[in-house]
């Protein structure tokens, strides 16, 4: 029987393939949090609820961030949460 070729990827498959990726930790950025265990970048310590899941965090600026804050989550490396304190609590 003849070979089938494998059928190219179209563009609007590639886009789909992306937003599959992006759905990932980048859904993520710039959501609200609120912080479960007090952030403390000496101890290594701290983590931050977004929606319904819980996150090891640490604070953009090295700084302690009490538990019960308001926090926006900036980005994800890796297995944490990087997170700034949120101007409107």
């Amino acid at each position: 029987p003849p070979r089938s070729t494998p059928k190219p990827s179209s563009a609007a498959s590639d886009v789909y393939k992306r937003q599959e990726l992006e759905s990932g930790v980048e859904r993520y950025e710039g959501q609200p949090g609120t912080i479960t265990e007090t952030i403390d970048s000496n101890s290594g310590q701290g983590r931050v609820k977004i929606g319904g899941e819980s996150w090891r965090a640490v604070s953009d600026k090295n700084i302690v961030i009490e538990e019960g804050s308001r926090v926006t989550v900036l980005r994800v490396e890796g297995s944490k949460a990087v997170v700034s304190i949120s101007e409107n609590p």
